[in-house]
């Protein structure tokens, strides 16, 4: 956005208006009449008792919002301006207030100006509270990536979607009843036999989600990633980079003594001639036989806030075939530590 040279001490309000705050709003991505709307001048009516008077035949008052920007059609924000000459006083700020709290606005913010000078609060705060963001009119071009991220279109949708009502039993105090897996980890501490380097790996969960079973109980799913590419290889090759746990509870445990219990059992096949990794030399090659594999994990944790953390331990059978040796199995078991975020 660039900025032309006003001269503040010859505008006014109207000037203040055209020259600073019509740039500003359309460089934020607000159009009249589209679905990011200007609303200018909105008229606005005030009983008596919306300010404290109770009068019957008291006549209702008036006032005039200068913008009302409409994000979706839904999400608003006003903006109150002032002459250049004119301070940003208490005076200004409970009058911008009383427009963004007007039951026809419901403004999310009210940002008042003067041209020279910014200032925005949040509308449920009330007309005294401090202003959470602040900037002159020559810092625009620096700030207005800044300034968008709050004010924007795409923002204030972000940071204010639509209530949707949960009607279901929420899956622990403070929960949702369906849930989703924002982030988390796992980390080996020890493995038996001792393989490295999965011995203190760390593997990345980068997305799932938590819900409840029809019969009851719990199932959780989530994705794994592992930094070392041989490494994901294997875990996908095995089935771990997606899993799914299951859990007799329908509520998670917040008592570490009396955790929840979530449990996993997968069977597969890897055949002969298929790409695989071998666990020795951790270099690929193909599977010279058919490898039967189960996999069994059990996991127990306890909520702290949106945190669901603990401890697992994963065991491994392969099973094999080889030709003038007769039937081979190797078990491996791993013990770890898990935390997952919960949104």
């Amino acid at each position: 956005m660039e900025l032309g040279a006003p001269v503040f001490d010859a505008m006014n309000e109207a000037d203040v208006r055209e020259e600073v705050i019509a740039p500003l709003i359309k460089a934020m991505g607000y159009r009249t009449g589209t679905e990011h709307n200007v609303l200018r001048e909105l008229s606005l009516t005030y009983s008596r008792v919306q300010l404290g008077r109770e009068k019957a035949n008291d006549p209702p008052l008036r006032g005039k919002a200068d913008y009302v920007l409409e994000a979706g059609g839904r999400v608003r924000w006003i903006i109150e301006a002032k002459a250049p000459a004119a301070p940003l006083d208490a005076a200004v700020e409970a009058q911008a207030w009383s427009y963004a709290n007007h039951p026809e606005v419901r403004a999310i913010y009210f940002l008042v100006t003067n041209g020279r000078q910014f200032r925005l609060y949040v509308t449920n705060r009330g007309p005294d509270a401090a202003p959470v963001l602040e900037f002159a009119y020559e810092e625009i071009p620096q700030r207005l990536a800044a300034i968008t991220n709050t004010l924007g279109p795409a923002a204030m949708l972000r940071d204010h979607p639509d209530i949707v009502i949960d009607d279901g039993a929420p899956l622990g105090p403070g929960l949702r009843s369906t849930l989703r897996i924002s982030s988390g980890r796992l980390k080996v501490h020890r493995v038996e036999p001792a393989i490295a380097p999965i011995d203190q790996m760390t593997v990345s969960i980068v997305d799932g989600s938590a819900s409840r079973r029809p019969d009851g109980g719990i199932t959780v799913s989530y994705r794994t990633e592992v930094a070392v590419n041989v490494l994901q290889t294997m875990n996908e090759q095995i089935g771990l980079n997606i899993v799914d746990l299951v859990t007799d509870d329908d509520v998670l445990s917040t008592d570490p003594a009396h955790p929840t219990v979530f449990r996993a059992v997968r069977d597969l096949l890897i055949p002969k001639g298929s790409a695989t990794i071998d666990i020795n030399t951790w270099q690929h090659e193909k599977a010279p036989v058919d490898f039967r594999v189960q996999v069994a994990i059990e996991a127990r944790g306890h909520l702290v806030g949106q945190k669901f953390a603990g401890s697992f331990t994963s065991t491994m059978r392969m099973s094999f075939d080889m030709p003038g040796a007769g039937r081979k199995v190797l078990d491996f078991k791993n013990f770890g530590s898990f935390e997952l975020t919960l949104v």
